[in-house]
C-alpha cells in the first residue's frame, strides 16, 4: 500500500504498521511516508470509537515490547493523541527511568483520566532530582 496523506482511514493497515515499530530508529528504519501516515491515522482513530480501543491497545503492546528509545518516543507521542486510562500502566512503568520519564510524562499529561494524575503523583515519591521536578511540572500544567 502506498502511504500518502490522502489515504483513507484503514484500521487494519494501521494496526499492522504500529506492530512493526518496536525497533524503530529515526532516519534508519521505516519510511517517513509510513510514519507520517501512521501519525495521521492515529489522530483519525482517536475520533473513531470503533477503532480507538484496538489502535490504543496496539500502541500499548508495541510500547511494552519496544527495544529502542526512538520507538518508545514515537509510540508515546501517539499515546498522547489516543491514550486513555488503559494506557496508564505502561506509561507509569516508564516514569522512574531517567531515559524515558519525560516521554511518559508528556503522554500522561494529555490523558484525561484520573488514573493518569494518580500515576504521576505516585511516581513523585519514587523519584528525585530532575525526574521528580519534571513530574511535578507535568502535574501543575
Amino acid at each position: 500500500m502506498a502511504f500518502t496523506a490522502s489515504a483513507g482511514f484503514d484500521v487494519d493497515t494501521l494496526d499492522a504498521l504500529i506492530k512493526e515499530q518496536g525497533n524503530y530508529t529515526y532516519g534508519n528504519s521505516g519510511n517517513s511516508d509510513q510514519i507520517n501516515w501512521m501519525v495521521t491515522q492515529v489522530a483519525m482513530a482517536s475520533k473513531d470509537d470503533s477503532a480507538r480501543g484496538r489502535i490504543e491497545q496496539s500502541l500499548i503492546d508495541t510500547l511494552a515490547a519496544a527495544t529502542t528509545y526512538d520507538a518508545k518516543d514515537l509510540l508515546c507521542r501517539q499515546l498522547r493523541t489516543i491514550g486513555s486510562a488503559k494506557s496508564v500502566p505502561v506509561l507509569a512503568a516508564m516514569l522512574t527511568d531517567a531515559e524515558t520519564s519525560h516521554l511518559a510524562r508528556h503522554a500522561l499529561g494529555r490523558i484525561d483520566a484520573p488514573e493518569a494524575g494518580a500515576a504521576l503523583q505516585a511516581a513523585i515519591e519514587r523519584t528525585n532530582g530532575k525526574i521528580q521536578a519534571g513530574i511535578i511540572n507535568t502535574l501543575v500544567k
